[in-house]
């Protein structure tokens, strides 16, 4: 490597002046590098503002984070061909599964497995729960003479019930992105997530680590509560 001194200058005057442009070009360098990494951060798709699972024979089924998104599923997002799904307890996602109607159990136990673990239940350390599922013309917004909360709705007629569902998530990568599911076998690497004594962060932090992914994507999955994390 060649180095070009300026004759006019001392040695320590030309290394001063070697290492103040070594600065700038690294400093560059830094700003180069958070421009790319900040292009380079995906846009969500619209239903990855839900929670969400792909099930495993394909069927899409979407969670609610919040009352307003439980309003919005059901009034923008539920159809005639899809079933809604909800955790027998008082605070949670409401579930809708894209044509569900034509979905085989397998699918089902999935979306009902999703209303459950996304439920207040996990955070309050439930082993298990019980939820259920009903038609589009079962759900109803209002009801004569009672009061509907703000993401509430009112089931009419039988309900499909799906029991005793223990609460365990398996979140790993799928097709090369991060996804989260009930059935280990769709993975390509994935953990098992139970409740236990790590924090949100904490849990978020050993996830991503292990599947070589960015933190903030994992923690976008997980619901409110701690956790244990299994590798198998």
């Amino acid at each position: 490597m060649k180095i070009l001194l300026d004759v006019r200058k001392t040695l320590d005057e030309n290394a001063v002046q070697y290492y103040e442009r070594a600065k700038k070009l690294k400093s560059k360098a830094e700003k180069v590098k958070r421009v790319i990494i900040k292009e380079k951060k995906r846009k969500r798709a619209w239903f990855e503002e839900f929670y969400h699972l792909t099930t495993t024979n394909g069927f899409m089924a979407l969670g609610g984070r919040s009352a307003q998104q439980n309003e919005e599923l059901i009034s923008k997002r539920f159809e005639k061909d899809d079933l809604f799904f909800h955790a027998d307890i008082q605070g949670g996602s409401v579930v809708v599964l894209k044509k569900g109607i034509d979905a085989q159990e397998e699918d089902r136990g999935e979306a009902a497995m999703l209303s459950a673990c996304y439920s207040r239940a996990w955070k309050e350390g439930f082993a298990s729960l019980d939820s259920y599922s009903a038609s589009y013309d079962q759900v109803k917004k209002h009801s004569h003479g009672e009061y509907v909360p703000k993401g509430g709705f009112v089931i009419e007629g039988a309900r499909q019930w799906y029991k005793n569902l223990t609460l365990e998530i398996i979140i790993g990568i799928k097709e090369n992105k991060l996804a989260i599911g009930f059935n280990k076998g769709i993975f390509e690497k994935h953990v098992v997530l139970r409740q236990g004594g790590l924090e949100k962060e904490e849990a978020g932090e050993k996830i991503a680590k292990y599947l070589s992914v960015e933190k903030n994507e994992v923690l976008h999955l997980l619901p409110s509560g701690s956790f244990s994390v299994l590798d198998k």
